[in-house]
């Protein structure tokens, strides 16, 4: 029983992890887009 509620933190720990993996992501995606942007704003 103590084994099964070890493996339940560690899966609440793994979503967790997910959850800011990709929030990580996105943040990472959106300023290189802004950086694509103000670069593109300059050529024209």
């Amino acid at each position: 029983m103590q084994n099964l509620n070890y493996f339940k933190w560690i899966l609440i720990f793994m979503d967790i992890l997910l959850i800011v993996i990709i929030l990580i992501a996105f943040f990472d995606v959106n300023r290189e887009y802004r950086d694509l942007n103000i670069v593109q704003t300059k050529a024209n």
